[in-house]
C-alpha cells in the first residue's frame, strides 16, 4: 500500500511592492497499491513544479509511505520518532526509496523525451504550414500576374512596342 502526500501553499507575486498575482494552495493525496500509478502521480507533481508562474510556490512532497513507513526516513531516525521495529526495517525502506527514485527519474526522462518529440513534431508542422502559405502566396501572385497579362493582352491585342 502506497500513500503520496504533496502540498502547494498559497503564494503571492509582488514586484516593487505591487501585488501582481495570487496563487491558491493545493493538496494532493493518493493512496493505492499500484507502484506505477504512484510514480506517475509523483512525476506529475515534480513536473508541475517545473511549470510554475513567477512568484508561485511549488509542491512539496511531504510523505511517500510504503505500508505505513515513510520513504523519507532520515529525519525520522534523527528525531528518534521511529520505533525499534521500524528501524530494523530501515534498510528495506531505503532500498525501496532508491528504487522509487530510479523509477521517478526514468518516468521524468520518458516524459521529457515525449515532450521533446511533440515539440519537434509541432515545429515540423509549423514549418510545413509556413512553406505551404509561402507557396500559396507565390501561386496567388503568379495568378494575379497572369490575369494582369491576359487583361493587357486583351486590351492592346499583343502589339509590340
Amino acid at each position: 500500500m502506497f500513500t503520496l502526500i504533496g502540498y502547494k501553499p498559497n503564494s503571492d507575486d509582488f514586484c516593487r511592492g505591487c501585488h501582481m498575482a495570487s496563487y491558491s494552495s493545493d493538496l494532493e493525496v493518493w493512496v493505492g497499491d499500484d507502484r506505477e500509478e504512484l510514480i506517475r502521480r509523483w512525476a506529475d507533481l515534480v513536473q508541475r513544479n517545473g511549470k510554475l508562474e513567477h512568484g508561485e510556490e511549488g509542491y512539496t512532497i511531504h510523505s511517500v509511505l510504503v505500508n505505513g513507513l515513510p520513504l523519507f526516513t532520515t529525519e525520522h531516525v534523527q528525531s528518534g520518532a521511529m520505533s525499534d521495529e521500524n528501524i530494523d526495517r530501515m534498510d528495506d525502506v531505503q532500498r525501496e526509496h532508491a528504487a522509487f527514485e530510479a523509477l521517478l527519474a526514468a518516468e521524468l526522462a520518458r516524459r521529457r523525451a515525449a515532450q521533446a518529440q511533440l515539440d519537434a513534431e509541432a515545429a515540423r508542422q509549423a514549418q510545413e504550414a509556413q512553406a505551404a502559405a509561402q507557396r500559396a502566396q507565390e501561386e496567388a501572385t503568379l495568378a494575379a500576374d497572369r490575369a494582369e497579362y491576359a487583361r493587357l493582352h486583351a486590351r492592346f491585342g499583343g502589339a509590340a512596342a
